[in-house]
């Protein structure tokens, strides 16, 4: 009876020490996640400047964002207002949804006029292999500007409050 005993005891041990592993699996994991997450705010926020006309750090930049593996080029307009940032990508997959692309250049428009101060508009010029005329989605400053409360600029007054806008205006459903 005493051998019982001790096998039962023995038994719920295990129990509980497997059931408080695979919490501690699961916390460790969600902090992974809230890392990673943070990080490519803080990758994003290194680009931050007030002026459009270090391309270095405008293809850095675009490189962060989705849809950047289909990037063929940039051209910067600085010499004269508007200043403005030409982006070239050739979309040659048919498995890339235009849709999802388009709202997502939306979005990719959102973060870069959070970041970069003196940039008035954003051309995502959008070509397809044996598709001679190229599509634009032109975005300008002071239109987006109208639909938001708070200057675009102003959200990236800190890393907090940049990270903020992400989640509560471009990566959200809805957020605009």
């Amino acid at each position: 009876m005493d051998q019982n005993k001790s096998n039962k005891t023995i038994i719920v041990a295990l129990i509980i020490l497997i059931i408080s592993m695979t919490f501690i699996f699961i916390m460790d994991k969600t902090k992974q996640t809230d890392t990673s997450e943070e990080t490519n705010a803080d990758k994003l926020y290194a680009h931050k400047s007030e002026y459009i006309g270090d391309s270095s750090n405008i293809s850095g930049l675009l490189n962060l964002l989705p849809y950047s593996e289909y990037k063929t080029s940039i051209e910067l307009s600085t010499s004269d207002k508007p200043y403005g940032l030409k982006a070239i990508y050739n979309i040659d997959d048919s498995a890339v949804n235009i849709s999802d692309l388009k709202n997502q250049f939306y979005n990719n428009a959102l973060i870069i006029f959070s970041l970069i101060e003196n940039v008035d508009y954003i051309d995502f010029v959008l070509t397809k292999d044996g598709n001679a005329e190229p599509e634009v989605h032109h975005y300008d400053r002071k239109e987006i500007q109208d639909s938001h409360i708070d200057n675009l600029y102003g959200y990236s007054v800190n890393l907090q409050t940049f990270e903020n806008f992400l989640m509560e205006k471009v990566y959200m459903p809805g957020g605009s």
